[in-house]
């Protein structure tokens, strides 16, 4: 049934203003723009004309009051003349006189005026009709809150005098003059359809979300879309989802549940990094650049700015640097993210051009809906630990093992060389690793957010505030908080609309920034004195003391603010312009510092080490603009044609200061570098501004929701290579078929619910190298020759002829749905073809070079699989079964190389044409000797020894082209997630397993040589050599630094790989909704206790060290915790 409806547009002139720095600005000035923009109208109509039509009639009364007037087409002639002479009347006053004689009817809501036609009553001489009666009820969702705008429609009637209306802001409907014997039908965008028989009160009617992940929306460039209608790979992960993982960074939530894209959590840490990747590396880099982050239609920071990384300490290991680098995810707070939606194919990606290179995560926060104002509190409570604990040599195993190494080297222990067996307590033990890191820490997180609003206007307000305490020795923790406002408003015509959002997060670390389970205090003798002394100081009669690193001083203030307004003007039917304008900072400032309390006293005092203080000082903003036009067309009745044109604008600065100050005259000054003295005073400042330019546009053409074309192209400006090769061109093109709306596969081949084939090709470029490379660049050194300032020319010269790398992607998918979408099975095969690779090339030493930054023609393919399979094993009434599994199969081969392998091989070492690009070279490992107990291996000319020139062997000698000719693929074969949901009346559990194929680094190659001085193994070197003849993979023990040679060829050999394979227990969440249980007769709409778990189980025969994280330092955390959530 085709509807009218007149309206006429009113846009407010709203004032607007925010101060971005002075977050308490923005927030008054949103308010005040939310109330602002709720205008009120009259219900009266003045109006003086004698021969009017009604349709004129109606814009009018669209304009005095604000209601719409809808009416099917074949109700009623809108040319129709009437006189119309009102002063002050009453709008049904109005609609009576009007419609006097027409047999037509109307009803008034909250959203308009609906005319439909009369049912005649009983009392006609043609019609033998019951009583009429008046329906009315309201419509509300799973978790009580109202639907506005749910469409309610009397079936029983013809449909010319179907009787239909709409619900209002509370969800409340009315239906007048409705036969009792009657049954109604109710809609509403993505829930499934409720049909009921009529009553005069129907109360509250409940409508359920659909569970078909086939009408799911998803969010892409400059628009939204569903997966049943997409031409593109995207998987969409909701707040759902993503609320049942105590987690502080949204990429622990999705993990293991996007195919093909491959995380990894670098340590468990709070404020650690991670590794993202999108179906495999096609670079030569050694990190491939990460995704594209686009947060509201904002770009964000996808890798730490430049500076904003731990700064570390002296003496202090690249391992226990505690959070390695960082991640800037972890200060967007997953609880305000409404969805996650994940580009891979050139389809969706393309539009982005440069930027979407390696693929798009787009992250939507949450806004206001529709419905009366609520209030939702979302809080838990709990604890973390360190989810790997290493089972270490207790103090017999270790003294056993100190004893056997002398014997072994021949040596005598004395109180020089092995206080640990002659003057150490040997009847203690202590567990390092529980003392330093075993600890528990408190984590807790509350989520309270207030929204709520009409069709016109809709607001969001919410604030977060987490806490996460040290796992480890000293005090210290993770403390943040967020604010979040979300305000959405249009005219009453809904032609201009406007959206902002805003979030700003504060957060500060004052952990130990040391990560004690990779540093060497773990490893420390078992039967060491105590850390402490009774008085409660550092223990120093060892000369060491493992708990040293407690002392030191740090805290990083981190500081963001998110902010995008997004404007919308449709001047005229199917034509809209629209522009959204972004707003990012992120400020952060660390102090890392050693005062002397760090340091042995006896050293302090000699003058041999110093107190030292370090802060860095950063700024990244990034600014955007993107205007587009639109233009909606239907075409022959089927048809819909959709073209988006507009352009790209993106700012982005990141400048850094650090100030370094060395030997304070007090530890109380550490906090200001600057205030030691001049002479050790340094200073440097980086600023590092990047921009980029772009057009683009889009056709999309929709045929009958069966055939569908989209097709994407950018021009491309980028600061980072010179006039001449500035710009780039870049697309794609994307079908798809809905071939089961065929209505010959409907008659014949309905095996199938649902089947759609689609396919993509395209050109993306990338341009991940640093800026301003076709420009010689110097750095200034402070005390050059004869003390003066002096500009140093930079390792690499320009090359003006950089150009943008070119990637063409190709893509077939299929979605076929089985037993009316029970099943649905999406196989898809994907390829990708890089070329031009930036990389630094080779050039002669005499030009005072290292090389130079090039484009080479080489071509790298990545290849693979990907499966998703969606099964809803049960339902019924009380029981629901659900599964969801994704496995993904990436792989890729470097095809060319111009000059073919032999000028490959001086420029990247390593690299074979027709193997992969991510891989390490190794030595060629060849076991144990079972003579001698000693590490052997096999050079290039197949020779067989130690290798050690301690024992009168042969060196080995690194390098691909010498005796590490062997190569280790280090890319996943294949990885994945399984997640299975029940739900039993109010009860609901879900489990999450993410999975993972993978070569690992052993324990053994990260031990460090078995027999050493504070050097405590794992206990599975119990099993070592010990005799001739003896048989083991594991060697003698040995404290001789004659060995260490021997043990640096094992750690860089093949057979320091394993297989690395693990599935894990990554997410558990059991709730239960008390609602009508407890608070059935409260304002609470509902009332859901529940437990939740991560990373509880991992399974895998990788021994002793956690298989994602692969080192010894802190895996990822095990989390448990309980809350309550409820909305009221």
């Amino acid at each position: 049934m085709k509807f009218n409806a007149f309206k006429t547009g009113i846009i407010q002139n709203v004032p607007w203003h925010i101060n971005l720095p002075v977050m308490k600005f923005a927030l008054i000035s949103i308010i005040s723009l939310l109330f602002q923009a709720v205008p009120s109208f009259a219900q009266r109509l003045t109006f003086n004309q004698s021969n009017v039509t009604l349709k004129t009639l109606f814009k009018e009364i669209t304009k005095q009051t604000g209601y719409e007037v809808f009416y099917p087409d074949k109700t009623l002639d809108s040319h129709r003349k009437v006189l119309a002479e009102f002063k002050n009347a009453p709008i049904d006053q109005v609609l009576s006189e009007v419609l006097k004689g027409m047999n037509l009817s109307y009803t008034i809501n909250d959203k308009g005026i609906v005319i439909s036609k009369k049912i005649l009553q009983a009392n006609d001489a043609t019609v033998n009709k019951p009583n009429l009666i008046d329906v009315h009820g309201r419509i509300i969702n799973e978790t009580g809150a109202p639907l506005l705008g749910a469409t309610i429609v009397v079936n029983n009637t013809p449909v010319a005098s179907r009787i239909v209306t709409i619900s209002g802001q509370d969800g409340a409907f009315l239906l007048r003059n409705v036969d009792p014997k009657a049954e109604i039908s109710i809609s509403y965008i993505g829930h499934n359809t409720v049909t009921k028989l009529v009553a005069i009160n129907l109360g509250d009617i409940v409508m359920k979300a659909r569970s078909n992940d086939l009408d799911q929306v998803q969010v892409i460039a400059y628009g939204t879309t569903t997966k049943r209608l997409s031409t593109g790979n995207i998987t969409t992960i909701t707040s759902k989802e993503i609320e049942k993982n105590p987690v502080p960074n949204v990429l622990q939530a999705i993990e293991g549940r996007v195919v093909g894209l491959n995380i990894t959590q670098n340590t468990g840490l709070p404020g650690g990094s991670f590794s993202v990747n999108i179906r495999g590396k096609t670079t030569f880099s050694s990190s491939q650049a990460p995704p594209l982050i686009v947060v509201d239609g904002i770009i964000y920071p996808n890798q730490m700015p430049p500076g904003i990384t731990d700064l570390g300490f002296s003496g202090q290991t690249a391992t226990a640097n505690a959070t390695q680098g960082g991640n800037p995810l972890n200060f967007l707070d997953p609880s305000i993210i409404e969805s996650v939606n994940v580009l891979k194919d050139a389809d969706a990606t393309a539009i982005y051009g440069s930027r979407g290179a390696y693929g798009v995560i787009i992250i939507t926060t949450k806004k206001g809906k529709p419905g009366r104002p609520t209030l939702t509190v979302n809080t838990y409570t709990g604890v973390q630990a360190n989810g790997k604990v290493l089972k270490r040599m207790n103090t017999s195993q270790y003294l056993t093992m100190r004893r056997e190494a002398f014997k072994n080297d021949n040596i005598v222990p004395t109180i020089a060389n092995a206080p640990d067996l002659l003057s150490y307590d040997t009847t203690k033990y202590t567990n390092w690793q529980k003392e330093l890191s075993g600890k528990y820490g408190w984590n807790q997180r509350a989520n309270i957010s207030y929204g709520g609003g009409n069709e016109i206007s809709s607001f969001l307000l919410g604030g977060v505030f987490s806490d996460m305490h040290s796992i480890q020795l000293g005090k210290g923790k993770d403390m943040s908080g967020t604010i979040n406002l979300a305000v959405n408003t249009s005219s009453l015509n809904k032609k201009f609309s406007l959206g902002m959002r805003a979030s700003y997060h504060a957060d500060h670390n004052d952990m130990v920034a040391y990560d004690f389970s990779s540093g060497s205090g773990v490893l420390f003798a078992p039967d060491a004195p105590s850390t402490y002394n009774a008085d409660g100081s550092l223990n120093w009669s060892t000369g060491s003391n493992p708990a040293a690193s407690v002392n030191k001083i740090y805290f990083n203030n981190t500081k963001q603010l998110i902010s995008s307004l997004n404007l919308s003007y449709r001047p005229f039917k199917d034509f809209s312009i629209n522009v959204t304008i972004g707003y990012t900072s992120m400020d952060q400032k660390i102090l890392s510092a050693n005062p002397t309390t760090v340091y042995n006293p006896v050293l302090v005092l000699a003058g041999s080490v110093t107190n030292n203080s370090r802060i860095n000082i950063t700024n990244n903003i990034t600014y955007t603009v993107d205007p587009n036009l639109s233009y909606t067309h239907k075409v022959a009745k089927k048809g819909t044609l959709q073209i988006t044109a507009g352009g790209t604008f993106l700012s982005q600065k990141a400048a850094n200061q650090t100030i370094t100050g060395a030997n304070f005259i007090s530890d109380a000054l550490l906090v200001n570098p600057s205030f030691a003295p001049q002479a050790n005073v340094s200073t440097t400042y980086a600023d590092n501004p990047d921009k980029s330019l772009g057009i683009f546009s889009t056709i999309n053409f929709n045929w009958d929701n069966k055939y569908i074309v989209n097709i994407n192209g950018r021009d491309e400006g980028s600061t980072k290579f010179g006039v001449s090769h500035r710009f780039g061109q870049f697309g794609s093109i994307g079908a798809a078929w809905l071939f089961t709306e065929e209505s010959w596969f409907q008659d014949h081949l309905n095996v199938l619910s649902f089947g759609k084939i689609r396919a993509s090709y395209g050109l993306t470029g990338g341009d991940a190298i640093s800026p301003y490379q076709y420009l010689n660049t110097y750095t200034l050194l402070q005390n050059g020759y004869l003390g003066q300032p002096q500009l140093i020319a930079n390792s690499l010269p320009a090359n003006p002829n950089l150009h943008w790398e070119t990637n063409k992607k190709s893509e077939i998918g299929f979605e076929l749905g089985f037993v009316k979408d029970r099943i649905v099975f999406e196989p898809t095969f994907y390829r990708s073809m890089a070329s031009d690779q930036l990389l630094t090339a080779l050039i002669p030493s005499i030009s005072g070079y290292q090389g130079i930054i090039a484009n080479y023609p080489s071509v790298v393919r990545s290849s693979g699989i990907e499966l998703n399979l969606t099964t809803q094993n049960i339902a019924t009434k009380n029981f629901k079964w659900i599964t969801k599994f994704n496995i993904s199969f990436d792989r890729t081969k470097l095809l060319s190389f111009p000059g073919g392998q032999a000028a490959l091989a001086p420029l990247l070492p390593g690299y074979i044409i027709g193997q992969t690009t991510n891989f390490v070279t190794v030595y060629n490992y060849a076991g144990i000797d079972p003579n001698t107990g000693r590490y052997l291996f096999t050079d290039k000319n197949g020779v067989t020894s130690t290798h050690n020139p301690n024992y009168g062997d042969k060196v080995l000698t690194s390098g691909f082209s010498n005796d590490q000719y062997l190569t280790i693929d280090l890319s996943p074969k294949y990885y994945g997630g399984l997640e299975n949901s029940f739900t039993y009346k109010k009860f609901n559990v879900d489990a999450f397993i993410s999975f993972k194929n993978q070569k690992a680094k052993n324990w053994q190659s990260q031990a460090g040589l078995p027999g050493v001085m504070n050097n405590n193994p794992l206990v599975d070197y119990t099993g070592r050599w010990q005799h001739p003849g003896d048989v083991t993979t594991l060697p003698m023990y040995t404290q001789s630094i004659k060995n260490q040679v021997s043990f640096n060829y094992y750690a860089a050999s093949n057979g320091a790989y394993v297989n690395g394979t693990y599935a894990r227990l990554a997410n558990l969440h059991i709730a239960y909704d008390l609602s009508n249980v407890i608070f059935k007769k409260t304002s609470f709409n509902n009332f859901k206790i529940y437990m939740e778990g991560q990373n509880l189980l991992t399974i895998t025969k990788y021994r002793n060290l956690d298989p994602e994280t692969q080192s010894a330092v802190t895996a990822p955390l095990r989390v448990f915790v309980f809350g309550i959530s409820t909305n009221i």
